[in-house]
C-alpha cells in the first residue's frame, strides 16, 4: 500500500514541475505550494487532534508537505484515517 502513496506522491511532484515550467515566476509559485502545504499540515494537525488518530507533526510530515503541498497532506490524512 506505500508504493501506492508514493507513486502518487510522484505524480504529484511531476505535474507540479511541470506547473512551474508553465509560470512567470516559478519562486514564488514554489513558495505559494509550499505554504499552501505547511498550513494544511498545520490545520489538519488542530482538527485532528480531536479525533482517535492525530497526525504526528514531526521533521518526515513537514519535509512531506512541504514538497507535495496540500495533496501530499491530504495523502497522509487518508493513509492514517482508512488504512
Amino acid at each position: 500500500m506505500d508504493v501506492i502513496f508514493i507513486a502518487a506522491g510522484l505524480v504529484v511532484m511531476c505535474f507540479f514541475i511541470k506547473s512551474c515550467d508553465s509560470v512567470k515566476n516559478p519562486k514564488k509559485t514554489a513558495v505559494f505550494f509550499m505554504a499552501s502545504g505547511l498550513i494544511t499540515l498545520i490545520l489538519s494537525g488542530i482538527i485532528t487532534s480531536f479525533t482517535s488518530k492525530p497526525i504526528a507533526v514531526n521533521e518526515i510530515t513537514v519535509f512531506i508537505s512541504l514538497i507535495l503541498g496540500a495533496p501530499g497532506v491530504i495523502m497522509m490524512l487518508i493513509k492514517i484515517f482508512f488504512l
